[in-house]
C-alpha cells in the first residue's frame, strides 16, 4: 500500500490526473517490479485462484496471474466494490454507513470508485490511509458477523491490503493554456524535491498547486507518521509524478507554447466555444445533482425557476423592461399559483383522512366459515383494515387472486389473535 500513500499524496497537492491513463496505468507489475521488488500482491480472483493451485504452468494458470492486480489502486478498487457498490443490493455499504456514522460522528460514503472521475482512486487510499485501525476493525466486524463467519475471497484481498498497511462550466477550455503550464511546473518542482510533499516538514503551501490547506490532512498526518515504515514511498512518489507528467504533456500538447491555441486570438477562441457536455441535459441533471446535495430540502420545481431565471438574465429584462403594473401582475400570478397549490395539499388531506375513517369503520370478521363467503371486494376491505394495524400483511399488489387473498387474510387473523395472547400474559 506504499502506493496508496502516493495517491493519497498525489491529491493533496492538486495534481488532477485522469484516473484511466493518469493512475490506474501506474500500479502495473513491471513498475511495482522495478521500484519495490518484494511488493506484496493480492491474490487471484477466486475462479482464478482455483487454478492456480498445481505446481504445472498451464495456460489458464498462466492468464490468472496475467490477469491479476497488484498494488494500491487494485486495493481502493475492491474497498469501493464492497464499501459503496454501484449496486444497492450487494457490498456492505449499509453497515459501512452505520459504523463509520459512530466511528467519525457524522454521515460518511466510500468513494465511488466505479466512476470514471478525477480523484476518484486517490480519495479512497486517503480514506484508507488516514483511517486504517478503523478499517480494519471494520472488516473484523464483517468477518464475526456472518452466521459462519469469515471472509468471501473479496473481503480477504481487502483485509490483506490494510492489514499490511504501515472545473467549472464557466471557464472556457481553450483558456487553460497558462494553468496546464503552471501544473506541468509543479510537478517537475515535486519531482525535484519530493520532501516537499512527503517530509514530515512539508506544508501544503508549498507542496499544493493552489497553495490552500490539504483537502485531507488526517491522511496526509498519517504518511508522514510512517514515511520510516515506508522505504520505498519516495522512489515510488517520484515515478508516479514522472509518469503523471509523461500523460500531462500527452494530454495538453494542443496547449504548447506559440502552438495553434496559443497563437489565436480571443474572439477566434470564441467562435470555436462548444457545450460543456455533448447532451444539455447530461449537464442539467449534474447541475441538479450537485444543488439537490447542498439543498436537500428543496424540490425540482424550485430548482427549475432558480435555473430559468438565471439562464434567461430574468433579473436585467425585468429591470429594463417593467414597469409597475408588470409587477404587480407577477406577485399576484404567484399568489394565485401559491393559493393553487395550498388548495392542492387540502384536497389530499381530506382525501387521506377520508381514506383512514373508512378503515376505522370496517368491522374485522373473525369467523373463518364467514370469511371464506366473501367476495374479493370485501377481503379486500379486510386486508386493508389489518394492513393499517399491521404493516406486515401483504399489500393488495401481492396478493391479487382470491385463493392469494383468503390464506393472507388467514395469516393476519392468526397473526392478531398472538399479539393478543401475548399482551394478555404479560399483563396477567
Amino acid at each position: 500500500m506504499q502506493l496508496g500513500a502516493s495517491l493519497a499524496a498525489l491529491q493533496e497537492i492538486g495534481c488532477k490526473v485522469d484516473c484511466l491513463n493518469g493512475i490506474i496505468g501506474k500500479y502495473n507489475a513491471r513498475v511495482l517490479e522495478e521500484i519495490a521488488p518484494d511488493t506484496d500482491e493480492l491474490d487471484p480472483d477466486l475462479e482464478d485462484a482455483m487454478v492456480t493451485d498445481t505446481a504445472a504452468p498451464t495456460k489458464a494458470q498462466q492468464r490468472a496471474m496475467d490477469v491479476t492486480a497488484a498494488g494500491g489502486v487494485k486495493a481502493v478498487s475492491i474497498a469501493g466494490v464492497i464499501l459503496n457498490h454501484k449496486d444497492n443490493k450487494k457490498g456492505q455499504q449499509d453497515m459501512y454507513h452505520m459504523y463509520f456514522h459512530c466511528v467519525l460522528g457524522c454521515p460518511c460514503n466510500f468513494p465511488d470508485t466505479s466512476s470514471i472521475r478525477y480523484h476518484c482512486f486517490a480519495a479512497g487510499a486517503a480514506e484508507l490511509i488516514a483511517y486504517t485501525l478503523e478499517y480494519i476493525e471494520f472488516m473484523w466486524v464483517i468477518k464475526m458477523s456472518k452466521a459462519k463467519p469469515g471472509f468471501n475471497h473479496m473481503e480477504a484481498n481487502l483485509w490483506a491490503a490494510v492489514l499490511t498497511l504501515p472545473g467549472t462550466e464557466s471557464v472556457h477550455m481553450l483558456d487553460l493554456g497558462p494553468y496546464h503550464t503552471d501544473h506541468k511546473t509543479h510537478i517537475k518542482k515535486l519531482i525535484a524535491d519530493p520532501n516537499l510533499v512527503i517530509s514530515p516538514k512539508a506544508t501544503s503551501s508549498h507542496a499544493t498547486l493552489d497553495g490552500e490547506p490539504w483537502h485531507h490532512p488526517d491522511a496526509i498526518s498519517t504518511i508522514h507518521a510512517q514515511r520510516d515504515d515506508l522505504p520505498y514511498l519516495h522512489k515510488l512518489f517520484v515515478a508516479f509524478m514522472e509518469e503523471a507528467l509523461v500523460t500531462w504533456e500527452q494530454f495538453t500538447s494542443e496547449f504548447e507554447y506559440r502552438g495553434f491555441i496559443d497563437s489565436t486570438t480571443q474572439e477566434e477562441k470564441d467562435l470555436a466555444w462548444l457545450p460543456t457536455t455533448n447532451d444539455n441535459n447530461e449537464g442539467r441533471l449534474g447541475s441538479w445533482w450537485l444543488y439537490a446535495r447542498t439543498n436537500p430540502s428543496s424540490t425540482i420545481e424550485q430548482y427549475n425557476n432558480i435555473a430559468m431565471y438565471t439562464k434567461n438574465d430574468a433579473q436585467e429584462f425585468m429591470n429594463t423592461n417593467f414597469e409597475p403594473e408588470d409587477h404587480c401582475y407577477v406577485m399576484r400570478s404567484h399568489i394565485e399559483d401559491a393559493e393553487t397549490n395550498t388548495a392542492k395539499v387540502v384536497v389530499k388531506v381530506t382525501k387521506t383522512v377520508e381514506t383512514a375513517a373508512r378503515i376505522v369503520a370496517i368491522i374485522i370478521v373473525t369467523d373463518r366459515v364467514q370469511l371464506g363467503h366473501m367476495n374479493c371486494t370485501l377481503l379486500d376491505e379486510q386486508l386493508e383494515a389489518h394492513r393499517s394495524r399491521d404493516s406486515k400483511v401483504l399489500i393488495k399488489a401481492r396478493v391479487k387472486y382470491k385463493l392469494d387473498k383468503l390464506p393472507a387474510l388467514l395469516a393476519a387473523l392468526d397473526s392478531k389473535k398472538g399479539l393478543l395472547r401475548r399482551l394478555w400474559e404479560r399483563n396477567t
